[in-house]
C-alpha cells in the first residue's frame, strides 16, 4: 500500500518505528496522489493532460484510468511507450487497473 502526498506531508518528522497511516489509492483520489508513484516527467505530463481535459474540475485517478483504457494516453505529446508503460505499471501496482 502507498501513501498519498497529503499523508506523506502529515507524517513528516514522525518516529520511523511508529506506523504511518496508510492511504489506499482509489479511483476517486485526485491525480496528485500519483505524484510519489511516478517519475516527475510522467507525473507532470499526466497532470497537465488531465487538467486540460477536466478544465475547472479537479482531475481524479478515474480520469487517468479512463484515458488509459481508451488508448488516449498514447496520443499525448511526449508520452511514448516508456512513459505509457510506467503509468500502466503504476496503476496496476496500486490496484487501480487490471489487465
Amino acid at each position: 500500500m502507498s501513501l498519498c502526498a497529503a499523508d506523506l506531508a502529515a507524517t513528516a518528522g514522525t518516529i520511523p518505528e511508529s506506523p504511518a497511516p496508510v492511504h489506499v489509492h482509489v479511483r476517486d483520489c485526485p491525480v496528485t496522489c500519483l505524484r510519489p508513484l511516478l517519475s516527475p516527467v510522467a507525473y507532470g505530463l499526466l497532470r497537465s493532460e488531465c487538467a486540460y481535459i477536466c478544465g475547472d474540475q479537479e482531475p481524479s485517478i478515474e480520469h487517468v484510468v479512463r484515458l488509459y483504457e481508451k488508448g488516449q494516453l498514447a496520443t499525448v505529446r511526449y508520452i511514448g511507450p516508456v512513459r505509457l508503460a510506467e503509468i500502466r505499471t503504476c496503476l496496476t501496482n496500486a490496484g487501480l487497473y487490471t489487465e
